[in-house]
């Protein structure tokens, strides 16, 4: 499940970078949502079958 969530990490970041010179409120989400993500990843990788 692992590539599936890198996948979509992934097309949400391409999607931000689109969408960030029409909509310069989003600045700080990208940063927000890497942190997420990077903190989940110990925790994702714990919960895949072993």
């Amino acid at each position: 499940h692992l590539p599936l969530v890198i996948s979509t990490y992934d097309l949400v970041s391409n999607v931000y970078c689109n969408t960030k010179n029409n909509h310069p409120y989003l600045n700080g989400v990208k940063s927000i949502t890497s942190a997420a993500f990077h903190s989940a990843l110990p925790i994702i990788g714990k919960l895949e079958p072993q």
